[in-house]
């Protein structure tokens, strides 16, 4: 691991999270996904995980991570044209990270989502990701490639790098409120 604790904190931007519910939904969810992602909520909720290498979390942060990668998957589909088979099938594929890449400049350029929610976004698709990395590497029995949470964390460091400047300089204040700064 990377020795950094997950990124948890979840943005106040509920209009843009809401309209992206309505946007992309995986429904009917398959039931392999379904099983994934019952199979994640039990992986990091444990008090106790050998497999994981991080701490556990509470139910809450697993809701939110399988909401993303739900919307994340359903983006997929709809844009992409990739059939989702597994959870690992998805999050532990060679092409996650130039994948949550294309979602994220989705979401930010067409959508006007914040960098500040986007990287909790790619913070969940690096909880599930790992997860799948994981899994297959039970399912294998041997190490599997890691690039790809490698990478994905790169991201979700750009993506607070640039929540950090649009804080800093894009102001979304209307010109006719007092400022005393």
């Amino acid at each position: 691991g990377d020795g950094k604790p997950d990124v948890d904190e979840e943005e106040d931007d509920e209009s843009a999270d809401g309209a992206l519910q309505t946007i992309y939904s995986l429904e009917p969810m398959p039931d392999e996904i379904q099983e994934g992602f019952a199979a994640y909520k039990k992986f990091r909720t444990e008090p106790l995980n050998v497999d994981r290498e991080r701490s556990a979390c509470l139910g809450s942060t697993c809701a939110k991570d399988v909401a993303v990668a739900t919307r994340m998957l359903s983006w997929l589909k709809a844009v992409k044209g990739v059939v989702p088979k597994t959870v690992p099938h998805v999050f532990a594929s060679a092409k996650i990270a130039p994948a949550t890449k294309a979602f994220v400049e989705h979401l930010v350029q067409e959508h006007g989502v914040r960098y500040r929610t986007v990287e909790g976004y790619v913070s969940s698709v690096l909880n599930v990701a790992r997860f799948a990395h994981e899994a297959r590497q039970r399912t294998l029995g041997k190490p599997v490639d890691r690039s790809q949470l490698e990478a994905l964390g790169a991201l979700l460091r750009q993506c607070g790098v640039q929540g950090r400047k649009q804080d800093l300089f894009d102001k979304t204040t209307p010109a006719t409120w007092l400022s005393w700064y």
